[in-house]
């Protein structure tokens, strides 16, 4: 059958249900919305029924994802980025603690426990989002962060002269060295390796 991640969804929610008797019943997915914050909404992959609804997240990766951005001194720990996901979880339907589930590379099952940081939800992610909510409704768009947000915030015509600060002048003749050095290592590289064939 063909292998989708909904399929290795249920697959590692099992995984949980058959190794981990101890964290209760497993239950479906389900969207919540933050009554105090209505704007705050969660998508919660599972619920664990603990007497009390716990959010479990389930991730998959590779072998390779294990070990760049998983694995902190020799310990599978979850990124930032997705205990990001887990704490809004948390704040949105007041759980003390999530789970995140991960499968890497198919065959090399987790089960990680993220505790609720109240200081990070109430001075970080709550005053981050009710920001970014308030520029919806004023129709400002946030600062782009990317590459592509940039392009799209600030479409220019090739050949057009485009007036940058200080900042963004230093940053793009850093690259222009950057990019200039790159390619003379990159032709060096090339020439050695011909030199030991």
């Amino acid at each position: 059958f063909p292998v989708t991640i909904h399929n290795l969804e249920d697959a590692v929610a099992k995984w949980v249900t058959d190794t981990h008797a101890e964290m209760g019943d497993v239950m479906g997915g389900l969207t919540a919305y933050w009554n105090e914050h209505p704007y705050i909404y969660a998508t919660l992959d599972r619920v664990l029924d603990q007497g009390e609804l716990i959010p479990l997240e389930i991730k998959t990766g590779s072998l390779r994802s294990r070990d760049d951005h998983w694995t902190v001194d020799g310990r599978i720990q979850v990124p930032a980025y997705y205990q990001v996901q887990v704490q809004q979880q948390m704040a949105v339907i007041g759980a003390p603690r999530a789970y995140v589930a991960v499968l890497f590379g198919g065959n090399d099952a987790h089960l990680l426990r993220v505790d609720r940081d109240d200081e990070f939800i109430d001075t970080i992610l709550v005053p981050r989002l009710a920001a970014f909510w308030q520029g919806v409704q004023d129709g400002v768009p946030p600062e782009p962060t990317t590459l592509g947000d940039l392009a799209y915030a600030y479409p220019h015509t090739p050949g057009e002269t485009l007036v940058g600060s200080e900042l963004v002048v230093e940053a793009v003749e850093r690259r222009a060295v950057i990019l200039s050095d790159m390619k003379a290592m990159q032709e060096e590289a090339d020439r050695l390796t011909f030199e030991m064939e």
